[in-house]
């Protein structure tokens, strides 16, 4: 979080994510999808303009290739 002062009397702040915290947002919601496909009570995330799930995968920009785990034979290799 980064806080940016607007008013020093009283002393009031505006809060704002970091860089490193708008990163943190892709993992949070990775985490509440994987907890909503292991809940019968949570809806997963959906596509807003069709409405379909939504699936994480891993992708090579160098590839243009969308890696997975079953597709690949073997598994992910992480350097």
């Amino acid at each position: 979080m980064a806080a940016e002062p607007y008013s020093t009397r009283p002393a009031r702040y505006s809060y704002e994510l970091s860089r490193s915290g708008r990163e943190l947002a892709g993992a949070l919601r990775l985490l509440a999808d994987w907890g909503a496909r292991h809940r019968s009570d949570a809806e997963p995330l959906r596509h807003s303009v069709c409405g379909t799930p939504l699936e994480a995968a891993w992708y090579c920009a160098t590839c243009d290739v969308v890696e997975r785990e079953a597709d690949a034979g073997e598994e992910l290799h992480f350097a």
